[in-house]
């Protein structure tokens, strides 16, 4: 599922409204945001591993505010995320399910 951002500046006496889809009730998300010493970190690569298998499940690349977000995913499974920074740095973190 993509995401897109957008920025709605409703006029006096208007209203603005944005239907979001959800995932199933039984799914899982894993969403966060990619941020160094600096700030949001757009343009990471963000990669969704099995932890049994070590096998990618998604990818993704961070937004303008360095947000990432997965899903819907198998709630009873263990995952890894590996973030690669544009500059080349790498990060492996363990997430439980």
């Amino acid at each position: 599922m993509r995401s897109y951002e957008f920025y709605i500046k409703p006029g006096t006496g208007e209203c603005a409204q944005a239907s979001i889809p959800l995932p199933e009730p039984e799914a899982g998300v894993i969403y966060g945001r990619v941020t160094d010493e600096s700030g949001p970190v757009p343009g990471a690569l963000a990669v969704l591993l099995a932890q049994d298998t070590e096998e990618m499940v998604c990818y993704t690349v961070t937004d303008s505010m360095g947000r990432f977000w997965f899903g819907p995913l198998a709630e009873d499974r263990l995952y890894f995320l590996r973030v690669q920074k544009p500059d080349g740095a790498v990060r492996l973190v363990e997430l439980g399910g």
